[in-house]
């Protein structure tokens, strides 16, 4: 590639500011050294019936003095062709250029930059137990975890840019016994507001976030209360009271908590998972979207949807007590209710005119209705072989439009 191409190929890197006008002034640099040791005889000779436009320099206004004294110098030359030698010293700067910058992330990181960008600034608190956490935020991601120390660790990370406004876009109130965080409505970029806490007991924890994600793991509490119109919201590994979760748009996903009173989940648009959690209700409802229970522990468990699956499977009593109750009811959409195979259950499913039902082998139908296509619509019985004093499970199962299964594994 000739000398003049390179050169355009810089300058219109400079100019799309793609490089700095020192970076630029380096790879021109460059380029001239190796030219001049090949044709420093030809090039005075042959610059003087070079006719540069008139205009060459007005596209450059406003780069600075400094940059059109250093590309008029450099274009002093014949255009002629370079050779592979000037390919390899400019891919030699562009490598050089790249290591600084590099090397520039990794300073910035260790001042404060997260490993993807985010500028965070930490604070430290001390709560005493029972103490309430509230947090609230536009665009926000919320984490809460166990730490390791004796004192909640706050972490909240914002783009490198807005780093300065970190201070004027939080609102934090404090005292031991409560830790209120929120987040300025009028800032829409991305905040992650992170919780460290101390392994203690809690009272209420409070979040309520527009269009962000929330991961709450290992924490001991009285309540917990998720609100959300647009984000994941996961659960794990929590005790307390009473968990109750509301989104309008997204996944919902609890497993292996166990709280007392009860686990209440509302979605509107989003799936709903519960996965051995522990507690004398979980009650799960949405309009878009499926409900799996899985091994989990009750003595009541009602899943509904508007259009979606149910499942049910191998669910357990709650504590020490010997039976429980299943509900599930759908209007658009399959049920599956898969009952461990040492429990005796009772059952009774509507399937409606454009639905079916199936029973396993070892479930006994006492009443069974069909519709004109010959399909079971309603059925009520028990489990074939067990005796009235064995029944723990007892399904009481509902669709419109899609086909019940029920069997023991």
């Amino acid at each position: 590639m000739s000398k003049s191409k390179e050169t355009e190929r810089i300058l219109k890197l400079l100019e799309e500011k793609k490089i700095t006008s020192e970076e630029a002034k380096k790879l021109l640099d460059t380029l001239s050294e190796e030219y001049d040791k090949e044709s420093s005889d030809k090039d005075n000779a042959k610059w003087d019936n070079y006719n540069a436009p008139d205009n060459i320099f007005e596209k450059y206004e406003g780069m600075g003095e400094d940059i059109k004294d250093a590309i008029a110098e450099k274009m002093r030359g014949k255009y002629s062709d370079l050779g592979e030698d000037i390919r390899k010293s400019v891919l030699a700067g562009i490598s050089n250029i790249k290591n600084n910058i590099l090397e520039s992330l990794s300073s910035d990181i260790d001042n404060g930059i997260n490993s993807d960008c985010s500028s965070a600034m930490k604070r430290e608190y001390e709560l005493v137990n029972g103490a309430n956490i509230k947090i609230k935020g536009v665009n926000s991601c919320v984490n809460i975890k166990r730490g390791t120390g004796d004192k909640v660790i706050l972490s909240v990370s914002v783009s490198p840019f807005d780093y300065d406004v970190i201070k004027e876009i939080l609102e934090i109130e404090y005292s031991k016994d409560c830790l209120d965080i929120s987040v300025e409505d009028s800032y829409r970029a991305g905040v992650t507001i992170t919780l460290f806490l101390p392994d203690m007991e809690y009272g209420d924890i409070e979040i309520n976030t527009t269009n962000g994600s929330v991961n709450i793991t290992d924490v001991k509490c009285t309540r917990i209360m998720l609100a959300s119109s647009n984000g994941q919201l996961t659960v794990k590994r929590c005790t307390g009271s009473t968990l109750k979760v509301e989104t309008s748009n997204g996944q919902v996903r609890t497993e292996g908590n166990n709280f007392d009173n009860s686990v209440i989940v509302k979605s509107t648009n989003g799936s709903l998972i519960s996965k051995t959690d522990i507690s004398k209700m979980i009650h799960m409802e949405t309009t878009n979207g499926s409900v799996r229970l899985y091994s989990s522990y009750a003595r009541s468990f009602k899943a509904e949807t508007t259009n979606g699956s149910l499942l049910f499977d191998r669910l357990h009593p709650y504590q020490a007590e010997n039976e429980f109750l299943i509900r599930g009811e759908t209007t658009n959409g399959s049920t599956t209710v898969n009952i461990n195979y040492n429990f005796g259950a009772v059952f009774e499913c509507s399937a409606g005119k454009h639905g079916s039902i199936r029973l396993g082998s070892n479930l006994k139908a006492q009443s069974v209705e069909r519709n004109m296509q010959g399909r079971i619509i309603y059925a009520k019985g028990e489990s074939r072989y067990a005796y009235k004093s064995d029944i723990i499970a007892a399904a009481e199962i509902k669709t419109d439009h899609g086909q019940i299964k029920m069997d023991f594994v």
